[in-house]
């Protein structure tokens, strides 16, 4: 399962970015899933996100399940890594096989 999430990123990031009619380049935050201590890398690195800013939080945190996203844009911005303007993009990959990316602009 957790193999297949990583194609299933690549897929979900790439669809989010052409319905945003942007590239993987355009993306400067990458908030993900963190159910493994690899996982945001490698999903990154597949998605070909990888230069993005990104917090990892698996180490201390371990996996918070459905908070892992909102509390990775949370501190990157808390982090000055996420400013106004910038490209997000997210993925969440959850039990089973579900899941979901999101780009968006952010900003208030």
């Amino acid at each position: 399962m957790l193999l297949t999430i990583v194609d299933r990123s690549r897929e979900a990031i790439h669809a989010a970015l052409d319905e945003a009619h942007l590239l993987p380049g355009d993306v400067g935050f990458y908030a993900s899933h963190q159910g493994t201590p690899w996982l945001t890398r490698v999903t990154a690195a597949h998605a070909d996100i990888s230069d993005a800013a990104t917090v990892i939080t698996f180490p201390s945190l371990a996996n918070m399940n459905s908070v892992n996203v909102p509390f990775i844009l949370a501190e990157g911005e808390r982090l000055g890594l996420l400013r106004n303007g910038d490209v997000v993009a997210t993925f969440s990959g959850g039990l089973g096989e579900t899941w979901s990316s999101l780009v968006m602009r952010w900003g208030r």
